[in-house]
């Protein structure tokens, strides 16, 4: 009894000493301490593995589980679990994108509804779990279809010639003196058919300068935007789709301006207005800063690419710094530093504000009224408003005594995104910008939780000090670029099919420069530029961006190192498991990052190329032989296209201008000699099918082909690169000797229209 006493009263003076939590003290002691007891439903696995496995492997898969089980409570305790959300919401508007046909709205809801119900009534915790992880996949689903839904773009199906009427919303002006208008259309002369919302226009005549917000009116030929280059490829078509760019095209002679009277919404008329401000600042900058550097300064000030050679955009993009030319979270960043660092250092040298007023807020509340600005001259792109969302949450975590820098910002920021722009989630920009920020905010929380508890006693040699700290900031930046490119480069090689395999000596070399020169003297020269002073800070600001590009051209020429081509879709989605994991995961649980790298290797390594690669517009045909060569029938024309088939399968091969032997041509049609001796037919003329269809394999044309050609294993027509795009044939032997080759073919788009590519099925 005594002991039964003695027990009772330490429990409740433990009780007392904790204020008086004694549910909470019930609650931890009433946890699961094991994976089954998470999950009751696998109460067989016991039994199970006492049958399979011998002794020791069971007394070695015990502790195991008991590891596992720990790293899970400390990556629950840890907030791990709120991190999977974003994950959930943009896995499930990949999930939209990547139907093959479009979704009922009704039936995404029901099971958004379903996993919600699910979620709030909590079974189990792992089945609770999973729940609200479903329901945030279900969520990411539900606001794609909503996005799509609303946009309703309008594109054109064929191309077409019609005499337009708009209104210009914006101007560039190209390196080789051309304009590209986007334009706000009002009405097609002679049109049937709905008339696109938006459409983009070149002007390669010499013609009087549009303003933007005048009328705007020329003959122009137009077409659809196009789909993917080769099936898996990066669809054109798809990105115009969700601007609401419904067709490109160049006018047919001088297209002219005029005054518009008509009445224009007040969002039209308030983004014309930031347009025209823009349009005026950049034109102050190419005044005081005349030449390729204005054309730079203006691009990282106001969004401007307009001037930039394709040599320079070129060179940066291979010394891995074209980075700076988007203006997206390194800019912001810079910029709200710097604000931050002269308001609060102002405040400080005031003692009767700086002891009694929080001047860190006040500061942090400054950056994001000028990040807010400098979105809006920017011109607010798409990887500027998420850089602005990041930005806008990490300041106001400051503003409510809160870390700025951590991944559940990180995490929230990609929420906001991808609910705000579900269409994000396969854009380039989108996957690369969150991969590196994931990558150096977990390697810096990695490096605070190593540091914390450890006290590093500073020199009190000056010298030595000044040492150590310069090799601090140096080390920061090799570390930041290293992460960075490591993170990125898994995109860069999918989307891009090149690496920059020099990027950490070029942003070491250049970065300094950018971020203690650039960005410093744009930020002085917008604030003198009311004052017509901004002359003096951009001209030191063009002199840093002439250093910055010679780093550039000298790294970009060491070699060409760096050209990946093609990546498969499966490589790319082990990688970015990989990344998710080693990036979102802070226990022993991150090793599990290791398989999906190999495998990742591992699919890259064993990519197919394919024989014959077919242009959406059946013009350009592409034969590549057993060296990786390529044989094109037209070269010169598609040189876009070409250029991208060249990068994605021939990387290494030269770039040759001249008509391949491999085709033998006529005014009828052209013959080619392939794989496993397999013969391509390219059918010009109507005439040419009598033959053809009688001695050729494969036949590809732009015509209409005759019911009565059946005797080719493959047909390429008309109607079948008008409704499925791009094509990808592989050729293989057959199995016997006695059968025909193995022909697989691939197509760009799926069999089922989505939004984005109805207009190609009308």
């Amino acid at each position: 009894m005594s002991g039964l006493n003695s027990n009772s009263s330490t429990k409740d003076n433990s009780v007392e000493k904790s204020g008086g939590e004694a549910p909470e003290l019930d609650k931890l002691a009433s946890r699961p301490t094991s994976l089954l007891e998470l999950s009751p439903g696998l109460k067989f696995l016991p039994s199970l593995k006492r049958a399979l496995l011998p002794s020791f492997l069971r007394h070695n898969s015990y502790h195991l589980s008991h590891r596992i089980y720990q790293a899970l409570r400390y990556e629950s305790e840890t907030g791990t679990k709120f991190l999977m959300l974003p994950i959930a919401f943009g896995l499930g508007a990949l999930a939209y994108f990547s139907l093959p046909r479009e979704p009922l709205f009704i039936a995404i809801m029901v099971a958004l509804v379903a996993s919600i119900l699910i979620a709030i009534k909590r079974y189990g915790v792992m089945s609770g779990n999973l729940a609200l992880v479903a329901s945030f996949v279900f969520a990411g689903m539900a606001a794609g279809k909503i996005r799509s839904d609303v946009l309703d773009t309008i594109m054109i199906s064929a191309p077409v010639q019609v005499k337009l009427v708009g209104v210009v919303l914006n101007r560039e002006v190209r390196a080789n003196g051309r304009q590209r208008y986007t334009i706000e259309v009002k009405g097609f002369e002679k049109f049937r058919g709905r008339v696109p919302q938006k459409i983009r226009v070149t002007a390669h005549k010499k013609h009087a300068r549009i303003e933007i917000g005048r009328q705007i009116s020329g003959l122009a030929r137009l077409r659809p935007p196009s789909g993917p280059a080769y099936p898996g490829g990066y669809d054109f078509a798809f990105q115009s789709w969700y601007k609401k760019n419904g067709a490109n095209g160049f006018f047919l002679g001088s297209p002219k301006g005029v005054e518009y009277s008509g009445e224009l919404p007040m969002l039209t008329r308030m983004s014309l207005s930031i347009a025209n401000i823009r349009s005026a600042i950049g034109g102050r900058i190419r005044d005081a800063l005349p030449g390729e550097s204005g054309s730079l300064a203006a691009a990282l000030i106001v969004g401007d690419r307009s001037g930039i050679s394709d040599d320079t955009v070129e060179a940066l993009r291979r010394s891995g710094l074209a980075h700076i030319l988007a203006i997206s979270g390194l800019h912001m960043a810079l910029v709200t530093a710097i604000i931050i660092l002269l308001v609060r250092g102002s405040l400080a040298m005031l003692p009767g504000i700086s002891l009694y007023y929080p001047i860190r807020k006040w500061a942090a509340m400054a950056a994001l009224l000028v990040a807010s600005i400098y979105l809006l001259i920017s011109g607010a792109g798409i990887a500027t408003q998420r850089a602005w969302i990041m930005i806008a949450i990490m300041l106001l975590a400051i503003m409510s005594d809160r870390r700025a820098l951590t991944m559940r910002n990180v995490g929230l920021a990609a929420l906001v995104v991808l609910a705000w722009r579900p269409e994000s989630i396969v854009s380039p920009s989108f996957q690369m910008s969150f991969a590196a920020v994931a990558a150096l905010v977990a390697v810096y929380e990695s490096w605070s939780r190593f540091r914390r508890g450890r006290h590093y006693q500073p020199s009190s040699n000056r010298f030595w000090a000044v040492v150590a700290n310069m090799s601090k900031s140096i080390g920061g930046l090799a570390v930041t670029s290293i992460v960075a490119g490591l993170a990125t480069g898994l995109f860069a090689a999918y989307h891009f099919h090149r690496v920059a395999p020099f990027g950490l000596l070029a942003n070491l070399a250049a970065m300094p420069m950018v971020s203690l020169g650039v960005m410093p003297m744009a930020l002085a020269g917008m604030v003198l530029m009311p004052f017509g002073l901004e002359a003096y800070p951009l001209e030191l600001m063009g002199m840093a961006i002439d250093q910055v590009v010679k780093v550039s051209i000298a790294v970009a020429g060491i070699g060409q190192f760096g050209n990946t081509g093609f990546m498969p879709l499966s490589s790319l989605a082990f990688g970015t498991i990989a990344l998710v994991i080693a990036t979102q995961l802070k226990s022993i649980l991150r090793l599990m990052a290791v398989p999906f790298v190999v495998l990742s290797a591992l699919t890259f390594s064993n990519a197919a190329t394919p024989d014959i690669l077919i242009s959406q517009s059946g013009s350009s045909i592409a034969v590549v032989d057993k060296n990786g060569q390529f044989h094109l029938l037209n070269p010169r024309k598609e040189k876009f296209i070409t250029n991208i088939w060249r990068k994605a399968f021939a990387p290494n091969a030269q770039n040759d201008q001249k008509k391949s032997q491999v085709f033998k041509c006529d005014e009828l049609g052209c013959i080619a000699n392939i794989s496993n001796n397999l013969v391509l037919g390219f059918v010009k003329r109507p005439l040419a099918f009598r033959e053809d269809c009688a001695k050729v394999d494969i036949i590809v044309t732009r015509l209409a082909v005759p019911k009565w050609c059946t005797a080719p294993q493959l047909i390429v027509d008309k109607s079948m690169l008008q409704s499925r795009g791009a094509v990808a044939i592989t050729i293989s032997k057959p199995d016997t000797a006695n059968a025909k080759p193995i022909i697989e073919v691939r197509t760009a788009l799926q069999k089922y229209a989505r939004p984005w590519s109805r207009h190609r099925k009308n």
